[in-house]
């Protein structure tokens, strides 16, 4: 036995005989211990003793006049007290010696063989130590386990792992009292049977579920999943599941995650939706019967004013011929009045031109083809064009938004590139047409495409949707811009 020299030891000697004290306490002391002891014979005097300080050991004869080991062991018990308790005693029978044991009691020692005292002693430091250090670990994960109840039990959802083993097999280690709320499930089903909880999503979205576990397995990122639980009593439930992942060794992974119910986002999500597609449909009815009012204004424009102009001026070719020669300043007159009606025919034509392009009745391709020689003649701007060589059939609507995107774009190009050159581009493709228009601008800050200022580009995209369309816009500064938008036919 290897000595420690100078530890203290505080024992607590409960004896009717100070020198079986003095015995043990000599004992120690030749051990190579520091014995600090107190004796006591009586159950008020050691309750005085363990109230005033605390002890490291409890040696305890069995029987005495005024109190015994039992009497000892049962106020250690009342107080709460876990202290190595050995009995010292002269003469104990074996049965009386097992009842000790059962009754508290870590070990007995005969006084005529005190040889033992002191490794009996050590031994139970030691596991009393032991006892104590599990008791720590015990009460720190008691609360652990009460901080994670109360912190999972204000959280707006279920707090889980999820276990998959490098067989395949799949289980929840941990699942929060949230899982009430989320599933309608209490947590102790979902951990005794997963598949309580697997067979609660929708068969439409359970293969999602598993590939997306997989994948996430595979590339150890982080899951993050979206999809609709079928519950008796609720109905549809829309769940959102986000974790960590971590191997755990052995070929195992293990999820750190929680589950959301997003069924109140999701509902607003497609009431949402439902709108913007009302308000879609709503801008193609107005943006229909815009055309079509600028359609009939262009025409009436167009048959009726022109016709009136028309007649103007033949009535003042009728007039000239014959009163203009032999009254100069009438002919003057008939002469301006001409200049002025011809004027007016090519307002009429321009503006019946804006509102509604007679080409477009002649085809997109013939509209377009149009629409660039006018830029090119209007700008100065040079516009080369590559379209389809067949004309691409469209009906009236499609065919002239088309023909807008084009318009403002170009508008745009005018406006804000100060380009040198356009590119125009019309193909179709695989049940798509494609318009392409590409400059050689200072480009645009992609940034603020979206601002609310931005119209021309609003409207591409406005007139994009209502197509089922896509757009799509390349540019940086000094690269020039690239516009695409695909519309199906």
């Amino acid at each position: 036995m290897a000595k420690v020299l100078g530890k203290t030891l505080r024992v607590l000697s409960v004896d009717d005989w100070e020198d079986e004290t003095l015995l043990v306490v000599r004992a120690l002391s030749r051990a190579g211990y520091t014995p600090i002891y107190e004796r006591v014979d009586t159950r008020e005097a050691m309750e005085a003793a363990l109230d005033r300080q605390a002890w490291d050991v409890v040696i305890c004869d069995h029987a005495m006049p005024c109190f015994s080991s039992f009497g000892a062991l049962d106020l250690l018990k009342e107080k709460g007290l876990d202290l190595p308790f050995i009995v010292l005693s002269a003469r104990i029978g074996e049965d009386m010696a097992v009842q000790l044991m059962k009754a508290g009691a870590h070990d007995y020692v005969m006084k005529d063989n005190q040889l033992r005292l002191v490794p009996v002693i050590e031994r139970e430091l030691r596991e009393a130590e032991v006892r104590s250090e599990r008791r720590h670990a015990e009460a720190a994960l008691r609360e652990s386990e009460a901080r994670l109840k109360s912190m999972t039990a204000n959280v707006p959802g279920m707090v889980f792992q999820i276990l998959r083993s490098s067989g395949g097999t799949w289980s929840f280690p941990y699942a929060s009292e949230g899982s009430v709320k989320v599933c309608a499930l209490p947590r102790e089903t979902i951990q005794a049977a997963p598949s309580a909880f697997s067979d609660l999503i929708h068969p439409q979205d359970r293969d999602s579920f598993w590939r997306s576990l997989e994948r996430s397995a595979q590339t150890l990122a982080n899951w993050d999943w979206e999809g609709r639980l079928v519950l008796d009593s609720q109905g549809l439930k829309w769940i959102n599941c986000r974790a960590s992942i971590r191997q755990t060794g052995d070929g195992n992974v293990l999820w750190d995650g929680i589950i959301f119910n997003i069924t109140e986002s999701k509902e607003r999500e497609q009431q949402v939706n439902e709108s913007r597609e009302l308000l879609r449909e709503l801008s193609a009815h107005r943006e229909s019967a815009r055309e079509e009012e600028r359609k009939r204004i262009a025409r009436e424009i167009h048959d009726e004013l022109g016709q009136v102009l028309t007649a103007l001026k033949m009535d003042l070719a009728y007039l000239n011929m014959n009163f203009g020669e032999p009254q100069p300043r009438l002919q003057a007159t008939v002469k301006s009045m001409g200049s002025l009606i011809d004027r007016a025919v090519e307002s009429v034509r321009s503006i019946a031109t804006a509102l509604r392009p007679g080409v477009l009745d002649l085809g997109l391709v013939a509209a377009i083809e149009w629409q660039a020689q006018e830029f090119q003649a209007r700008t100065g701007i040079p516009c080369e064009l590559h379209v389809a060589e067949q004309e691409i059939m469209l009906d009236d609507s499609r065919a002239t938004a088309i023909f807008r995107i084009l318009q403002e774009s170009l508008t745009n190009v005018a406006r804000h590139a100060e380009a040198t050159w356009v590119k125009i581009g019309l193909e179709k493709t695989e049940g798509l047409i494609e318009l392409r228009v590409e400059d050689n601008g200072k480009g645009v800050i992609l940034d603020r495409v979206n601002k609310a200022k931005s119209f021309g580009l609003v409207g591409i995209k406005e007139r994009t949707a209502i197509l089922g369309g896509t757009l799509d816009i390349r540019s940086g500064s000094g690269k020039g811009t690239t516009l695409s938008v695909s519309v199906p036919l």
